[in-house]
């Protein structure tokens, strides 16, 4: 157990189908944050550009083809 910092308002995560990676969907920043799920280290920080509306929402995981 522990913690990882994220963007504000944190709204969604989804795993990877292995469940190393988590991916959490931020509202009120418009970023997805990427953790390592067995070491708790930040990986990186997706921004979405803010248009006005509202920000990050759901997430849904697509394998990259074989």
């Amino acid at each position: 157990m522990g913690e990882v910092e994220a963007g504000l308002c944190s709204l969604t995560i989804t795993s990877s189908p292995d469940g190393r990676i988590a991916y959490v969907a931020c509202y009120a920043s418009s970023t997805v944050d990427v953790v390592d799920l067995e070491t708790l280290q930040h990986l990186t920080r997706l921004d979405h550009a803010e248009f006005g509306e509202s920000g990050a929402h759901g997430l849904a995981y697509i394998p990259r083809p074989a």
